[in-house]
């Protein structure tokens, strides 16, 4: 059982005229056992203390304008952006020899992005298009003086599958095959990199 101090404070009151003297006793430091009512003893009688209201914790407040902070964990990763529709319509068009769009210049600004290195090298798309039925991130680009290049690299495909996806015919060099679009000559051929299929335009025509 808990037990508690109360202490006793007598405080004498002596009534002027010789009236009796009245002693009140009030009950404060006392030891002995508590039921969790602390109580005030006199002459007249025992009362009840008002109990002491329970201490109550309040959760703490957000800031109203910062966000809950998330997990790293929750974050994707390796997951590659897409490219935007028109770039992707743009070189898809270009690469297989079909039209360049009139806003391709444009569309050179988005390829800086990507590291085009604007000399024909071959750099990589953050995500694949399509040329013929089959999916390529790995391209090249030459766009300066009159004769312009357009190529896209595939290691996933042989040279026979690819030329018949672009209907190309074997060439006089007995190497390569191509053939003539309105546009300019659409060619594949294999090299270091796997196959290669190559728009050449000449800008002059």
């Amino acid at each position: 059982m808990t037990q508690s101090t109360r202490c006793h404070v007598a405080l004498p009151f002596t009534l002027s005229g010789g009236f009796l003297a009245a002693t009140l006793i009030l009950t404060a430091c006392a030891t002995g056992p508590t039921d969790g009512t602390a109580r005030l003893s006199g002459t007249s009688g025992e009362a009840p203390a008002t109990a002491k209201p329970a201490t109550v914790v309040q959760p703490a407040k957000q800031d109203a304008g910062k966000q809950p902070s998330r997990s790293l964990a929750s974050t994707p990763t390796g997951a590659n952006p897409a490219l935007p529709a028109n770039v992707k319509a743009a070189l898809e068009q270009a690469l297989s020899c079909k039209s360049i769009s009139k806003r391709f210049d444009q569309i050179e600004t988005v390829l800086d992005s990507y590291g085009w290195p604007r000399d024909g090298s071959p750099f990589t798309l953050p995500a694949p298009i399509k040329l013929f039925g089959y999916e390529t991130r790995r391209v090249a680009l030459f766009r300066d003086g009159f004769e312009h290049r357009y190529r896209g690299y595939f290691s996933n495909v042989t040279l026979a599958k690819l030329k018949k996806a672009a209907s190309l015919q074997m060439g006089k060099d007995k190497q390569t095959y191509g053939r003539n679009t309105k546009l300019g000559v659409l060619s594949a051929s294999s090299g270091a990199d796997g196959q290669v299929l190559n728009c050449t335009v000449d800008t002059k025509a």
